[in-house]
């Protein structure tokens, strides 16, 4: 789930990947998520999401793009931290 997360986030950087599919990404690798000692990723996920959607409907288009690569640079920086410390 985060490696592939992190290739999405990778895919939207490149635009290979609209706003919408990395929010529904997001989403579904939150919902993917069921062992409980996992559960304060699945939230960081969820807020996250809620993020780029705040910002999508809140920022104005031309500002839309950079303000979601700060957010996926935080995401990514949280899946590199799971994937290497086992960190939630």
């Amino acid at each position: 789930m985060a490696v592939q997360l992190l290739v999405r986030c990778r895919e939207y950087r490149h635009r290979e990947l609209d706003l919408d599919a990395l929010k529904s990404e997001i989403w579904s690798a939150a919902a993917q998520i069921v062992v409980p000692d996992e559960r304060v990723l699945r939230g960081f996920l969820q807020k996250v999401e809620g993020k780029l959607d705040m910002l999508q409907f809140t920022v104005d288009e031309p500002e839309i793009r950079q303000a979601s690569l700060e957010v996926v640079a935080v995401i990514e920086a949280r899946l590199a931290s799971y994937l290497t410390d086992g960190d939630e």
